[in-house]
C-alpha cells in the first residue's frame, strides 16, 4: 500500500465521522474505486443500524 493510499484512508475515516449521517452517500463510486468506503459503512453500522428482517411471518409480526 502506498503512502498516498494510507493518507486517503485516514482522510476518509476522519470525514466519515465528521459529517452528518444524512450526508453520507454510500453509492459514490469513487469511494469503492479508491477503497475508502469502509469507514462510511462502519459509521452507518454504528450510528444508524438497520433492523434485521425475519423470513418467518410469526417473528415479523411481533
Amino acid at each position: 500500500m502506498t503512502l498516498a493510499a494510507k493518507n486517503d484512508r485516514a482522510g476518509a475515516a476522519a470525514d466519515a465521522y465528521a459529517i452528518a449521517l444524512a450526508q453520507i452517500n454510500p453509492a459514490k463510486a469513487a469511494r469503492f474505486q479508491d477503497d475508502t468506503i469502509w469507514p462510511y459503512f462502519e459509521r452507518l453500522r454504528r450510528d444508524c443500524p438497520f433492523p434485521t428482517w425475519s423470513s418467518r411471518a410469526d417473528e415479523a409480526v411481533a
